[in-house]
C-alpha cells in the first residue's frame, strides 16, 4: 500500500430527535432543555483523508448495502488512483469488500473499535454543533448539516485537526520514509 492514499469512511444517522449537550448555568439554576421525539432521519456518508483535509460527504435516505455501494462508486469518481479505504466491520461494509471498484482496497479496523476511525471525530463535532436545537423538517436539518460541513471545505485545517491522529501520521510518515 505504499502508493495509496489512506481515507477513513463511515456513515452516521441524523434525525429530528433532539441531541443534548452540557449547558453551563449559574449555581442554583437549572438550564431549560428543548426537545422533540420525532423519529425521522437520514444518513450522512463521509470519507476523509486526514493528512490533507480532503473530504467527501453525501446525504442519503438509508443505510443499506446499496447505499454504501452508491457512496463508494461516487467516491471512486471523485478520488482517482489507488486508495485504501478504512472501514469498521459493519455488515454492509463486509458484504461489499469483494465488490470494490478497481483501485480501492478496504482495510478493516479491529472489532468494536470505532474510536480508531478518524471520521468518528467529524460526527462528534457535527452532533455537538447541532445539539440543543429543534428542526421542524428533515430538509431544515439537512441544510444545517450542510452549513456545518461548509467549514471543513473552506478550512481543511479544521478537518485535519480533528482527524489526523498522531499515530495515523506517524504510521504514514514511516511508510513514506
Amino acid at each position: 500500500m505504499a502508493d495509496r492514499e489512506i481515507w477513513a469512511q463511515d456513515e452516521t444517522r441524523f434525525g429530528l430527535k433532539t441531541w443534548h449537550k452540557r449547558r453551563w448555568m449559574a449555581k442554583g439554576y437549572r438550564p431549560t432543555w428543548v426537545g422533540q421525539q420525532r423519529y425521522q432521519w437520514f444518513y450522512l456518508y463521509g470519507a476523509v483523508e486526514p493528512l490533507s483535509g480532503r473530504s467527501l460527504f453525501w446525504l442519503l435516505p438509508d443505510w443499506t448495502k446499496e447505499s454504501v455501494q452508491f457512496f463508494v462508486e461516487q467516491f471512486r469518481e471523485e478520488v482517482p488512483g489507488e486508495v485504501a479505504l478504512v472501514w469498521d466491520r459493519a455488515g454492509s461494509h463486509r458484504g461489499l469488500a469483494s465488490q470494490m471498484p478497481q483501485g480501492i482496497t478496504p482495510v478493516f479496523l479491529p472489532r468494536a473499535s470505532p474510536e480508531l476511525n478518524p471520521i468518528e471525530q467529524v460526527w462528534k463535532a457535527l452532533r455537538k454543533e447541532l445539539a440543543n436545537r429543534i428542526f421542524e423538517t428533515l430538509e431544515e436539518l439537512q441544510e444545517a448539516v450542510r452549513e456545518a460541513l461548509q467549514k471543513f471545505w473552506e478550512q481543511p485545517e479544521v478537518l485535519i485537526s480533528l482527524t489526523a491522529y498522531s499515530w495515523w501520521r506517524a504510521a504514514l510518515e514511516t511508510r513514506h520514509a
